[in-house]
């Protein structure tokens, strides 16, 4: 917490509490936050008062009706601290719209018009069918207004609302489109493609492979269409600043559009400078943000990872129940693997996420548009170039903590390249080899039914115990990578009945009370392993993460 600048931390209480009174807060909401942060109290009342009058303002002027330019305001859509969007008709060109104004109160806040006008320059000058695009720029009346696009569905914080409430099971790309549908934000702004300013892209009819994909691939093909925007944006020389669901928009159609450049910088004032005040959201934020608070395109990558890690487990990796722990988490914590929060994850899609979640820029990817074609790599079944990851690495912990197998698996290639290693002492040790590699590639069910094998054959009285011991480690390392931890535990404790200084299960039941946050149990176990391999550099690593 030393080093997370003050300013940063209020801004996020304070971002926090405006929204809330805006979604219908009342004086309590403010009597709560006064009373857990007494030392903001006078800010929070300051912002209660500018927020009521506001909000009093707009809702006495009924501005259905009202014509700001050549556009007809009908109703509104939404509110934030940047401006109040509304549906709107340009009548020039008898199209519906997305109107954002400034409010009256922001108008003479020059910081505030300059930000505001910036974004719609920004973005104005984009053209990529995943960034909403602006159509005009104006003043009038004492109002600044931004006319963009007007996307009919719903953002993604919304969507994930929706899911959390439905059973895992039921999870689909269809049932997204269900709760696009039948959403009221969606039915509110459904006025036809044909009269909206929506670019034509969004209406390109999608494949029908789209909506029958597993809830995990239909994220990730999205993401990949977000990150290819976001490279569209650094290419251009813009970072978009505060990446989350709900500056995603998703049509029914299921083609996710960024929006909400607002705090947008040009990447050329980023790279010697720095804000003196923290602009984004604190739960998305990479450390070097954080601590040094400049944005880039690596936090950028960072953000997206966070992103994609709540869209597919439904649980941001890193909020806790105030600000200070929220930036703790992500400072010093890593978040659980998305194999122990949704079942049977892919092991590459897992690596993907968590290298844009690197606590360091130099371990991210290196540019944005690595990480979309990662994930397109991925979808289409091609290596990847992100490690799979468990806690410590889980595959680099595997191989260098069971050195026996691994040095087997080269003699056994050998011996079977020239035809003389054969019988049950092959197929056996063939097995475990099996085993070894479908753990590496994320497939634990292949794993057990290569390691039961094994199992099987070791019931003739041929093969020594130690045999059987590193199968039944196997066996336990593959019940661990599917979160399956007391049938791990299990198969590890009668490893340690036949070989007691087995070091791989010793290690292994290291790793699965480190993985269920038994962090005292993990170094218990983890020290027995360091007695038994000194010279083993990772179990001292083990040992020290833990």
């Amino acid at each position: 917490m030393a080093t997370m600048p003050k300013t940063a931390e209020r801004k996020e209480i304070i971002d926090r509490f405006i929204e809330e009174i805006l979604d219908g807060g009342s004086g309590k909401l403010l009597d709560d936050y006064c009373e857990k942060y007494p030392f903001l109290r006078g800010a929070l009342e300051q912002k209660y008062e500018l927020v009521k009058v506001l909000d009093e303002a707009f809702a006495d002027v009924d501005l259905s009706g009202t014509e700001i330019g050549e556009y007809l305001i009908v109703d509104e859509i939404g509110r934030g601290g940047m401006g109040v969007v509304y549906l709107a008709l340009q009548r020039s060109l008898n199209r519906y719209v997305a109107l954002k104004v400034l409010p009256f109160a922001l108008s003479s806040d020059s910081g505030a018009v300059n930000r505001f006008r910036s974004e719609a320059r920004i973005v104005a000058k984009f053209n990529h069918p995943n960034i909403v695009p602006v159509h005009f720029m104006g003043e009038e009346k004492g109002l600044c207004y931004i006319a963009m696009a007007l996307v009919t569905g719903i953002s993604f914080d919304k969507v994930l609302q929706a899911l959390r409430c439905a059973p895992a099971s039921r999870r689909s790309a269809m049932m997204v489109r269900e709760i696009i549908s039948d959403h009221p934000d969606f039915m509110r702004l459904n006025v036809g493609s044909d009269e909206t300013g929506e670019p034509e892209s969004i209406h390109v009819a999608r494949p029908p492979s789209l909506w029958v994909k597993p809830y995990h691939a239909f994220v990730l093909t999205l993401c990949a269409e977000i990150a290819d925007a976001l490279s569209y944006a650094h290419k251009n020389g813009i970072c978009h600043g505060d990446l989350k669901p709900s500056n995603i928009m998703l049509t029914r159609g299921g083609v996710p559009m960024i929006v909400d450049f607002g705090l947008a910088k040009d990447m050329r004032s980023l790279k010697k400078s720095q804000s003196q005040d923290f602009l984004g959201t604190i739960s998305y934020a990479s450390p070097e943000h954080i601590t040094k608070n400049i944005a880039s395109p690596a936090s950028e990558v960072w953000s997206l990872g966070v992103t994609m890690y709540e869209m597919l487990s439904l649980k941001s990796p890193f909020q806790a129940v105030d600000v200070a722990r929220t930036i703790e988490n992500i400072l010093k914590k890593d978040p659980p693997l998305l194999r122990t929060a949704v079942k049977a994850f892919p092991k590459d899609a897992e690596a993907i996420v968590f290298k844009c979640m690197e606590k360091t820029p130099e371990a991210r990817y290196h540019r944005v548009d690595l990480v979309k074609e990662d994930l397109s790599d991925f979808l289409l079944s091609k290596p990847v170039v992100a490690k799979p990851v468990g806690n410590l690495g889980r595959l680099t912990r595997w191989t260098k903590r069971n050195r026996v197998v691994s040095i087997l698996t080269c003699a056994l290639l050998l011996l079977l390249t020239i035809g003389s290693f054969l019988g049950f002492n092959s197929l056996v040790k063939d097995y475990i080899v099996q085993g070894q590699n479908y753990v590496n590639n994320g497939k634990y069910p292949e794993a057990v039914r290569s390691y039961e094998k094994a199992l099987a054959l070791l019931k003739v009285p041929l093969f020594s115990r130690n045999t059987e011991a590193s199968a039944l480690s196997g066996t336990g390392d593959a019940w661990a990578g599917s979160g399956q931890f007391k049938k791990a535990i299990a198969f590890y404790e009668r490893a340690l009945r036949i070989e007691a200084d087995n070091a791989q299960a010793v290690e292994g039941i290291g790793d699965v009370y480190y993985d269920e946050g038994h962090y005292a149990r993990a170094v218990a176990w983890y020290n027995r392993a360091i007695i038994l391999s000194p010279g083993d550099s990772q179990k001292y690593y083990s040992r020290g993460r833990a």
